[in-house]
């Protein structure tokens, strides 16, 4: 499993997933090869083999009965977790993996989608609360976070219902019925004007929590009903914990550096470089002496140890009472909660093995060299469709100007856009920062450029034109007394000192947008054209038009639309 060999994917790779014994949120087979660069088969927790040496590409763990493959076209097919797996539903371009019987897909070129373990769709997500969708993460506990075009977040339940409307420019994963976000009334604040948001399942905000107050509140998330935070008190960041009403259960101390896992009656902190475990009532359990500590079940915890091999750590499982339940170490291994509660695979030297809880090894076990526990992809399940209309409707084209500015408007109100929208400008290829109304910024500059990606990452870069330069140099006349010593007599000279930079008087002549074939307007530009002429064709007439080339005579001015191997180009306004 040489995808899983660092030691910091044990932390990072779904250390928030868990699985009780009588959930069918629990993984029934993992991948696995036995020998190098050979076919893969499936094995259950229990070491059960399904089926060995079947497929050349890795399978996803199968849940539900299901199991997804990558093609040799990079699109995904599922199939049924048995002794003859067989092929069921239909090719997907994204997929996530089933949990309790869902899992989210989008096929190639359409919305993203619920569908049921026979493949069929419970719901199309192409739009939800009258916003259109970009993608839609797995489901966790039930529930789905989604992302809309113009990057709002709001989640689903099972069967697609919205119960969260898209109204957060920030919402993370449900987990212990709760979900954390920042709504979108705080776009345009300082992050410190921030307030967190804590959401039940019904969309209801049953707590606010001060981003000035707590410092890392939005990366954690609730665990039996008690939350994670840092506060800063004299200049020191330190962690406690809260419960779901706000109230203090472990008080803020500088002896926390971080607060990792939360269980019933305990939680992982870190002292800056090392982890132990204490109570809730305060009491030590485990000083800090590990590099890495979670919790899993039935007061287990898997720990990280320092090590002077090519390996930077090695792992081992603890009770509370720092007890190892089998004095061993491993290359790499996985939680308990991770699969079915009971076992757990482990990397032993050169081959992996499954263990129970008393860190016995199954007996029976193939030669397992390697052994790959994805869930497929497990971040934004992204649809390529691409609605053309809408997009050009957001371009916010009139055959006056763009997005509110029109051929009247000053370079002020193209500031003030700029601001508004939040965009970046850019002079010669470089990002500005700073102020954006800085004069000395646009020397010899005739045109401001911005640019964006809009969802589904397709970039536009626009081009505002003037009449001439932008901005020019200022000067002041200094007055200097000079001596000519062949004359023998003293005489004045001014001399021009540089004073700054100030604005030029220029009008606003054109607009330019370049929009790439980047994202989901991949293989889209064909289109694009044809419909960007058909919408330029209703603002005024056509004088020129080839296969990949239109000019029209608008009011009072001219457009061109021109189609190149990478990029459609618009260019309305006085643009001869």
């Amino acid at each position: 499993m040489k995808q899983i060999k660092l030691a910091y994917v044990i932390w990072a790779s779904l250390i928030f997933t868990a699985c009780s014994k009588t959930s069918n949120e629990c993984v029934e087979y993992i991948p696995f090869q036995e020998s190098e660069n050979e076919l893969w088969g499936m094995i259950a927790p229990n070491g059960e083999v399904l089926f060995s040496e079947e497929f050349e590409e890795t399978p996803t763990v199968a849940r539900n009965g299901r199991f997804f493959i990558r093609t040799n076209n990079g699109t995904w097919e599922m199939y049924t977790a048995e002794k003859k797996p067989q092929p069921i539903g239909k090719e997907y371009a994204h997929i996530s993996g089933f949990h309790n019987g869902v899992a989210i897909v989008a096929e190639k070129g359409k919305p993203v989608s619920i569908i049921d373990t026979e493949g069929n769709t419970i719901k199309v997500l192409d739009s939800i609360a009258g916003k259109k969708v970009y993608g839609v993460r797995p489901f966790k506990n039930n529930y789905a976070v989604f992302l809309t075009t113009d990057s709002l977040m709001g989640a689903v339940n099972r069967n697609g219902n919205c119960i969260i409307k898209p109204e957060y420019i920030l919402l993370c994963d449900c987990n212990d019925g709760k979900f954390i976000g920042i709504h979108s009334k705080y776009k345009n604040k300082n992050e410190n004007e921030f307030i967190f948001s804590v959401v039940n399942t019904t969309g209801e905000t049953i707590l606010e929590l001060s981003r000035d107050k707590y410092k890392h509140t939005g990366i954690n998330h609730f665990s039996h009903g008690m939350l994670a935070v840092c506060v800063k008190k004299d200049d020191q960041e330190m962690w406690g914990i809260i419960n779901d009403m706000g109230e203090y259960v472990v008080e803020p101390d500088s002896r926390f550096k971080e607060i990792g896992t939360i269980s019933e009656k305990s939680f992982t902190y870190s002292n800056g470089t090392r982890w132990g475990l204490m109570g809730l009532d305060g009491k030590t359990m485990i000083r800090p002496k590990y590099k890495g500590l979670i919790h899993d079940q039935d007061n287990l915890l898997l720990a990280a140890i320092e090590t002077d091999s090519t390996y930077e750590y090695e792992f081992t499982y603890i009770d509370n009472k720092d007890n190892p339940i089998e004095k061993k170490k491993y290359k790499w291994a996985s939680r308990f909660s991770r699969l079915d509660g009971i076992h757990s695979i482990v990397n032993i030297d050169d081959y992996f093995s499954i263990i129970n809880k008393n860190g016995e090894e199954i007996e029976g076990l193939p030669n397992i060299v390697n052994i790959e526990i994805s869930e497929g992809e497990e971040d934004l399940i992204e649809s390529d469709f691409l609605d053309l209309d809408n997009f050009i409707s957001e371009l916010d084209i009139s055959p006056d100007g763009l997005m509110g500015l029109t051929f009247k408007s000053t370079l002020q109100d193209v500031f003030n856009l700029l601001v508004e929208r939040d965009f970046r400008t850019y002079i010669n290829d470089k990002p500005m920062d700073g102020p954006l109304d800085n004069p000395e910024w646009y020397i010899n500059q005739d045109y401001i450029e911005f640019r964006r990606k809009v969802i589904g990452n397709i970039g536009i870069s626009t081009h505002i034109n003037f009449t001439g330069n932008l901005s020019k140099k200022i000067y002041r006349t200094k007055r200097e007394l000079n001596y000519d010593y062949w004359g023998g007599y003293y005489y004045y000279s001014d001399n021009k000192i540089p004073a700054g930079y100030t604005w030029c008087d220029v009008s606003l002549t054109s607009f330019t947008l370049y929009i790439n074939n980047t994202g989901v307007m991949h293989g889209k530009l064909n289109a694009l054209f044809s419909r960007l002429s058909d919408k330029f064709k209703t603002f005024g007439t056509v004088i020129e038009e080839y296969e990949y080339f239109i000019r029209l005579k608008l009011n009072n001015t001219s457009a061109v639309i021109v189609q190149k191997g990478d990029f459609v180009m618009i260019s309305w306004g006085k643009t001869d």
